[in-house]
């Protein structure tokens, strides 16, 4: 539908529709409606001279078009300018529905930090321009297997499914980011996007499969329950070798990630010899590794949640006096990696706590020393009520384990 000034002497509009698409011989052919005939064609327009309409095509979906107005005078002079914009005016024909996807995060990911949500939208022929890129996220009830959605003011509410303006760069085609809001721990979430271009044709998102992903950034707790087969609650050892602990991971709430594998690093020691200032250098066998960072190591045997670590070595390089410090950490599947590794005492903060994940003792590998008394050496005795002497455990560096 086209509109010419009152004020004007034209008596007459035509229009010539030509398929740029096809080419040359792609002008719409009035008399059987098709666009098969050579260009111009012009044929007359319906409606009024001043508000001009024609119906009645056939559009082919993807192709692009130029319309051409062209008016005639009352002193039959006909129009042969025809300035773009005005009396010409092309475009495309798209009926075909965008796509979207989301790309991070993945289906089934466990996550303890996702600052945000990225895809790739496109639209099928990459003729038309995506208007917008839009995303839904929502939070799982197991319980009842509900979902709220999130409603753009950083709550989960209700059921019905919001859908947000993206950062979207591109033309036909491009990729899109979403801030996240705060998500809950041992939730798991559902985000699905839908595009929208600038010929008004939206995705069919109900039939866009969601994402899901679980969101845990509880950290893992443990303890080191045993050295050398003895409890860890003794203030003096004189082997420890191996050590033994136990490690847990949620959930707290409704799901957690679940410890890392062992091999992986889901259960972690390091000793500290307090008087050397050096940490346990587990490939090379002795205390020469001035690295805290560097000291952890993975235990050897056992699951992440019922771990030991041995090493044949370690005994042997125990200092009689020395005090020594165990520390234990554990870390769950989520990611990014590492972000949920411990210490960690409650599963929100990263401290140690001793007793249970941190273990200090003295080493004390020197005997203790007896001496009889009575009856003294070489005496000839009548009598010999009782036999006895003192005893004393050798003090080295100030400590001593005591008879």
């Amino acid at each position: 539908t086209e509109t010419t000034s009152s004020s004007g002497s034209a008596t007459t509009i035509a229009i010539s529709i030509q398929d740029v698409t096809v080419g040359g011989s792609g002008c719409y052919a009035y008399t059987s409606n098709a666009f098969n005939v050579a260009c111009p064609n012009f044929f007359p327009a319906q409606g009024t001279v001043g508000n001009w309409t024609f119906t009645g095509y056939t559009l082919t979906d993807g192709h692009r078009y130029i319309v051409t107005a062209q008016g005639t005078d009352l002193a039959t002079n006909v129009q042969s300018l025809y300035n773009v914009g005005v009396s010409s005016s092309g475009f495309i024909f798209d009926q075909r529905l965008p796509t979207s996807q989301v790309l991070g995060p993945s289906l089934e990911q466990i996550f303890a930090n996702l600052p945000s949500i990225a895809g790739t939208a496109s639209g099928v022929s990459l003729l038309t321009p995506l208007s917008r890129v839009q995303l839904s996220i929502g939070q799982l009830d197991l319980s009842d297997n509900s979902t709220s959605y999130y409603d753009g003011s950083f709550t989960f509410v209700g059921s019905t499914e919001y859908f947000h303006n993206t950062l979207f760069v591109g033309q036909a085609s491009g990729t899109w980011t979403f801030n996240t809001p705060v998500f809950s721990p041992g939730k798991y979430y559902v985000v699905r996007s839908k595009a929208v271009d600038q010929g008004g044709n939206a995705e069919n998102f109900a039939v866009v499969i969601s994402t899901r992903f679980l969101f845990d950034n509880i950290k893992s707790t443990g303890a080191v329950t045993g050295m050398a087969g003895a409890g860890s609650n003794s203030s003096y050892y004189r082997t420890i070798n191996p050590l033994i602990g136990t490690a847990f991971d949620g959930p707290l709430f409704d799901a957690s990630a679940g410890l890392e594998t062992r091999a992986n690093g889901g259960a972690q020691v390091r000793i500290y010899d307090v008087g050397l200032g050096q940490w346990w250098n587990s490939s090379g066998g002795d205390f020469n590794q001035p690295s805290a960072a560097a000291a952890w190591v993975n235990a050897s045997a056992g699951s992440a949640a019922a771990w030991t670590y041995s090493n044949a070595a370690l005994d042997g390089k125990l200092t009689s006096g020395n005090r020594y410090l165990v520390q234990f950490r554990a870390k769950d599947k989520a990611l990014p990696v590492d972000f949920n590794q411990g210490p960690s005492a409650i599963g929100t903060d990263s401290n140690f706590t001793l007793g249970v994940d941190s273990i200090t003792f003295t080493a004390d590998t020197v005997p203790p020393l007896s001496r009889i008394t009575a009856p003294g050496a070489g005496t000839v005795v009548k009598v010999l009520t009782s036999i006895g002497g003192p005893a004393a455990d050798v003090i080295v560096n100030n400590y001593s384990s005591g008879i």
